[in-house]
């Protein structure tokens, strides 16, 4: 142990000696002259500036910056307000876009959304289509010779007999009603003459079926009392 003495002694002796130059360097006035010359070693050291004096302008661009303009940036879009729906159902937001509409015509402010165009409604000449010109049409000429009888009022379509009838005077009254326009007319046909009468009685008293003469196909008249009348057209034949 008393060997060892010295040798520690020795040790923190040394460690003393060392330790003395790095105070001194430390605080030294050498020492605190090159320590801000260090910091400032790897800046460049600025110009003094007088207390009055204004801030130096900025440094001019590289060439090559001048020759590249500096895009400006677009300005930032406003976000649209939209409706928002709580429920995806077809007739809830149909409801709720037509409340919406109500508020925003009737000047709510701050209504979400952006108005709807009224849409213009068409007058009724604008919707129906118009009419074809209308024909002049002979019905009653078609109808005696058994063809398809035309419209009477003449729109293209075809008719067709829905009253056969007797006058009291012995003329026949046909009434055709159109298949297209429905449309109804009325066609008189004139009463027999006293030749017609003596040819159809003459047939008759000879044996012969008795046909109209105002139809060009072959109808056969039927009695009705005394007389004879035609079915299709009505007209009463009596006895002369």
């Amino acid at each position: 142990k008393k060997a060892a003495a010295p040798r520690r002694a020795a040790k923190a002796g040394g460690a003393a000696a060392r330790r003395a130059p790095a105070v001194e360097k430390a605080v030294g006035p050498e020492a605190a002259r090159a320590e801000p010359a260090r910091s400032r070693g790897r800046k460049a050291a600025a110009p003094a500036e007088a207390p009055g004096a204004k801030a130096p302008a900025a440094a001019a661009p590289s060439e090559g910056a001048a020759a590249r303009p500096r895009k400006e940036r677009p300005a930032k879009k406003s976000r649209k307000r939209a409706a928002r729906f709580d429920s995806d159902d077809t007739a809830v937001k149909k409801r709720k876009r037509a409340r919406l509409e109500k508020m925003r015509r009737a000047g709510v402010f701050g209504v979400p959304g952006r108005p709807r165009r009224l849409k213009r409604r068409r007058t009724r000449d604008e919707m129906v289509r118009p009419s074809p010109p209308l024909e002049k049409t002979d019905p009653l000429k078609h109808y005696l010779a058994g063809e398809m009888v035309p419209c009477p009022v003449g729109c293209g379509g075809f008719s067709e007999v829905v009253r056969v009838s007797t006058q009291e005077n012995g003329a026949g009254e046909v009434w055709f009603e159109c298949l297209s326009c429905a449309q109804r007319k009325m066609f008189v046909i004139p009463p027999a003459t006293v030749e017609e009468r003596t040819k159809i009685f003459t047939a008759l008293e000879t044996g012969l079926e008795p046909y109209c003469p105002r139809h060009t196909k072959q109808v056969q008249l039927r009695r009705r009392g005394r007389d004879l009348v035609c079915p299709e057209c009505g007209v009463a034949f009596p006895e002369p």
